[in-house]
């Protein structure tokens, strides 16, 4: 490490000689078709389906509510002020809404725009830091083409914003210690993009930074420069700054409800306390890192092994290439850990931690000419990975044998009763109806068994005899692989899940009246019927107090096993139309 000396004689490390190029210059075919690919992954198809309940629905129809209302500084649903999160997310729907017209397509934009973003930005800041272009490009590929990225990057919520903001914080502060630049100007946009975080999701956006940034400058050395270099007292004014407008106007014109209840209950309260029935066992996100973050989560174990000898060695050295994956490693753990204790575990937080996790597995597959896959990992990987394929497969038959009926159930229920194994009945009448849907899954689900089983094989053959266009290979198999998941197999799930109830909504916009009519959700809370039919509802917990609404003519939306309660409060002169688990009751029609 080289040494500059002050005018009081104390020495502090150079800035290191980081060799600029023009990112074009360096910009390779491979990046391109990664970018296009990322591109067509994230945005063709993106209104195909309809919104999903509950999240997606209720972001949109906050969202067309506050274009409605021309009120963008407080957020509502269905009339009522939602304290949940901050407008940003709402800002960019509204906008792109305004452009592309109020639909899926609208709505899930801004989400796809800002994954785009953040993988473009993850290669371009990772390959100037690391100086190698390869190494940034595995990175990119293994963080874009992985599950949890994409249905996050698909969808009309705030998490993806989120995350664009909080990597792009993370990698500018990492990246001002790393090559020990300490300059003002570029805290002060560091800052910026924290505000922005901020507006995002909340304190969560400083909160994952700030950490990560803090184990970077306590455990490298010179503690003390690390620090200006990233330096509090710059970036957190810079952030309130952008706040400060919003925040002023907001408890100008609302009070403290909107900061007091968010701070309070969507924030602690939620790490706190399960709110909306989201509890999972300690090992919650380690679950879903292995369904969602399949199958580079296969080299995880290999990627920790392979730097735990040189763990100081590369955090506290000179080469940012060398210490980025083990700060990817420390990135990860501590998200995990983090919303491991939380109370409230819901499976899109694991996003968080996948930046960190492409740093780990692209080091390793990076090593894979000098350091090839042992054979011995085929006796657990390729099974693992052939699992998946096997799963999609049989997906058209899984209804079925959750029934424990088709042709699957009997193939293996003689199997399963001769080693004392059942399929448990499902009790759930609302599940049993769905279940009980005749939707056809076509041809997708066989398409991606196949590729998975050919392009994982291939791929692992590369990997074992060094061969590092073996995670290109794998790489290109997951895209396809989840190209035709948004294509064939999403559509289908929504035909399930969502299109019973956009039936429904589709019926109320046909019908409303809004001189005589009133709409009730009796114990029902589906956001899209609010969002498709774009006729508000009133919320009631009991088959008493729906009826009991007044008006000339009512419309109730319930679940199908709740009809024979409301049944009893009703006379004569009521219709009932059903779809898929969901019943429209009209009264006085």
């Amino acid at each position: 490490m080289s040494f500059i000396e002050t005018r009081l004689g104390a020495k502090v490390p150079q800035p290191a000689q980081v060799k600029k190029q023009s990112f074009w210059t360096g910009m390779s075919m491979t990046f391109v078709l990664l970018i296009a690919g990322v591109i067509s992954l994230f945005v063709v198809g993106l209104g195909n389906t309809g919104l999903f309940d509950v999240d997606e629905a209720i972001f949109a129809q906050a969202s067309v509510e506050m274009m409605d209302s021309g009120d963008y500084v407080t957020p509502t649903y269905n009339g009522e002020p939602r304290y949940h999160k901050p407008p940003l997310i709402y800002w960019l729907q509204a906008f792109s809404m305004s452009i592309f017209g109020i639909g899926a397509l609208g709505a899930r934009l801004p989400s796809a725009i800002c994954g785009i973003v953040t993988v473009f930005m993850f290669y371009n800041v990772v390959s100037q830091l690391s100086r190698s272009n390869r190494y940034a490009l595995i990175g990119a590929s293994v963080l874009g083409f992985n599950l949890s990225f994409l249905m996050v990057a698909r969808a009309a919520i705030a998490d993806m914003v989120l995350n664009m903001f909080m990597l792009a914080l993370t990698l500018m502060l990492v990246g001002n210690v790393l090559t020990y630049r300490r300059h003002a100007f570029p805290l002060i946009i560091a800052g910026f993009v924290m505000g922005l975080g901020l507006l995002a999701k909340g304190p969560i956006a400083a909160v994952v930074p700030g950490v990560i940034v803090l184990m970077v400058v306590l455990l490298r050395p010179q503690v003390g420069y690390n620090f200006r270099c990233a330096d509090p007292f710059v970036i957190v004014p810079a952030a309130f700054l952008g706040l400060i407008p919003w925040a002023v106007h907001l408890t100008k014109e609302k009070g403290f409800d909107f900061l007091r209840e968010f701070i309070m209950v969507h924030n602690i309260g939620r790490y706190t306390e399960t709110m909306g029935n989201h509890s999972g066992h300690w090992h919650y996100y380690l679950v879903v890192l292995l369904i969602g973050f399949f199958p580079w989560v296969l080299f995880l174990p290999s990627a920790v092994t392979g730097r735990l000898s040189t763990f100081w060695k590369d955090l506290r050295g000179d080469s940012p290439r060398d210490a980025l994956p083990v700060i990817g490693f420390l990135w990860m753990v501590f998200v995990l850990v983090l919303f491991s204790f939380s109370a409230t575990k819901l499976p899109h937080y694991v996003l968080f931690a996948l930046p960190g996790a492409a740093l780990l597995v692209a080091d390793r597959l990076d090593k894979l000419a000098e350091k090839p896959l042992l054979g011995v990992n085929w006796l657990w990987m390729w099974p693992y990975m052939m699992a998946f394929a096997l799963l999609f497969l049989l997906l058209p038959y899984l209804p079925e044998f959750a029934l424990r009926r088709g042709d699957l159930y009997m193939a293996v229920e003689p199997w399963l009763a001769a080693h004392g194994w059942t399929v448990p009945a499902i009790t759930d009448a609302q599940v049993l109806v769905v279940l009980r849907q005749k939707i056809d899954w076509g041809v997708a689900p066989a398409m991606i068994g196949a590729i998975m089983l050919i392009g994982f094989s291939m791929s692992m053959i590369m990997m074992t005899r060094g061969m590092r266009q073996g995670a290109m290979v794998m790489a290109v198999t997951m895209w396809m692989s989840l190209m035709l998941t948004v294509m064939g197999v999403v559509p289908t799930v929504y035909a399930y899940m969502q299109e019973p109830l956009a039936r429904i909504a589709q019926e109320i916009k046909q019908v409303y009246n809004p001189d005589t009519d009133k709409v009730v959700f009796y114990s029902l809370h589906q956001p899209s019927v609010r969002f498709i039919s774009g006729v508000p509802f009133v919320p009631k917990d009991s088959a008493a107090s729906a009826v009991d609404v007044k008006a000339k003519r009512l419309m109730v939306v319930l679940e199908e096993e709740k009809l024979d309660s409301l049944n009893a409060q009703l006379g004569m002169g009521s219709k009932r139309e059903c779809f898929g688990g969901y019943c429209l009751v009209k009264i006085g029609f």
